[in-house]
């Protein structure tokens, strides 16, 4: 079992009742609809801070949960429905905060400038900033971060490159319908715009000495894969490893020019294009063309879920997924039916 701490104490013009209130609901919230692996959480009020706080009172959360995954899964959940309202209503009123971030190295979080935005499809971007300061993580991890146009909403993110010690890092992001924040960072985000990133979450990993890989990824799912792949080609040999990289439209399959790049001076990758329809509608006139270059395996049309256990179990690999809850699902939920082992299933925690 595992244990996260959290201090925070309210701004100085919030009633401390008040603050009570709000943390308490919050609480309730997720014990009536618990995320998985999430035992319990409560609140403490602490005569002297852990930190230089001034004089007010600073407050204790404790939030016991099974294991590793189940953090995550916890800091997803608490910024979603049902939860959502009762964590924004006290994420409104904090006025300091500390947490697990504390425990890495370097400050909590760090800002950035967005020194380029390209809009790649109709519904992708790809955002890269500079930061003030370089952000430290492990290829496959995600950050949260937080826009102008959204502020004190913080959403996740899987960096598309390796970290910097320059302080250079890209994102690649889908708008979802629906979805108040991506939404707005690809139809709004422009240069000069200051971001804020958390320190990094999420333990997905390839194990050089782990055997074979397989990826799949669905749309911007790509980033942290390729992310991982980039990292291997530092190393002169690496265990094989075989990409699916899936979209709708053959015009949404973005990153093609970048990952045969790759393939083409590191022969252990291996990458399959998945397209579920064979053309592309009128729109895609307007973004680049996206057909690879000879190079790459033909892409193959059908659903992420098929095309891959088409090609067998691939129980004998490490498997990595990563898109949009419903994918990750439906191709996890293939794979075991045809043979691989859960415990070889990697993949970042899903939306409850």
């Amino acid at each position: 079992m595992l244990a996260y701490l959290f201090w925070h104490q309210p701004r100085p013009d919030v009633d401390a009742d008040a603050y009570v209130g709000r943390l308490l609901a919050f609480h309730r919230a997720l014990a009536a609809a618990p995320p998985p692996s999430f035992v319990r959480s409560w609140s403490v009020r602490l005569d002297v801070a852990p930190w230089d706080a001034g004089p007010a009172r600073p407050f204790e959360d404790w939030y016991l949960v099974e294991d590793w995954a189940a953090l995550g899964a916890l800091n997803d959940a608490a910024v979603r429905a049902p939860r959502e309202a009762a964590h924004d209503a006290v994420v409104l009123v904090i006025g300091v905060m500390r947490g697990a971030a504390d425990a890495e190295k370097g400050p909590p979080f760090r800002d950035g400038t967005v020194i380029e935005h390209m809009r790649t499809t109709r519904d992708v971007s790809v955002v890269r900033l500079q930061l003030d300061q370089p952000l430290y993580y492990y290829p496959g991890q995600y950050v949260t971060v937080q826009v102008p146009q959204w502020p004190r909403r913080w959403r996740y993110l899987s960096p598309a490159i390796p970290a910097d010690r320059g302080g250079a890092v890209e994102f690649h992001i889908r708008s979802v319908t629906g979805g108040m924040v991506s939404t707005a960072i690809v139809g709004e985000t422009m240069p000069g715009d200051r971001w804020r990133l958390s320190n990094p979450h999420g333990g997905m990993h390839v194990d050089r000495d782990g055997g074979d890989v397989l990826m799949v990824a669905g749309s911007t799912g790509l980033a942290p894969l390729r992310t991982l792949i980039m990292d291997l080609t530092r190393y002169g040999e690496n265990p094989r490893v075989h990409l699916f990289f899936g979209a709708r439209y053959p015009s949404e399959l973005y990153d093609l020019h970048t990952l045969w790049q790759i393939a083409s001076t590191n022969p252990w990758l291996s990458v399959t294009p998945v397209s579920e329809y064979n053309t592309d509608p009128p729109w895609a006139a307007e973004y680049p063309d996206v057909e690879p270059p000879r190079g790459l395996h033909v892409r193959q049309a059908g659903v992420l879920p098929d095309v891959v256990t088409r090609y067998g179990g691939w129980g004998d690999r490490q498997i990595l997924i990563c898109g949009g809850p419903k994918m990750v699902e439906a191709t996890k939920a293939a794979l075991i039916a045809k043979g691989a082992p859960v415990e070889r299933i990697q993949h970042d925690p899903l939306a409850s």
